[in-house]
């Protein structure tokens, strides 16, 4: 199941979409990435020591999906 179909199929319509992170758990290397978004652990390695992510609940917009 491909779920960064459903990313894609809004983006075009939401304006402040800014990045589309993307997790790498299936090694598979058919994934289409589009010019802004950035895998994962590439977004992680740009982060200063002392941002943390916050907790959020998984229906507030802007969850992972």
């Amino acid at each position: 199941m491909n779920l960064k179909n459903t990313p894609n199929s809004v983006r075009s319509g939401v304006k402040s979409i800014e990045k589309v992170i993307v997790v790498r758990r299936t090694g598979s290397s058919h994934i289409k990435m589009q010019e802004d978004d950035i895998y994962f652990d590439d977004f992680l390695n740009q982060i200063n020591e002392g941002i943390y992510p916050l907790p959020m609940e998984g229906n507030e917009p802007g969850s992972v999906i």
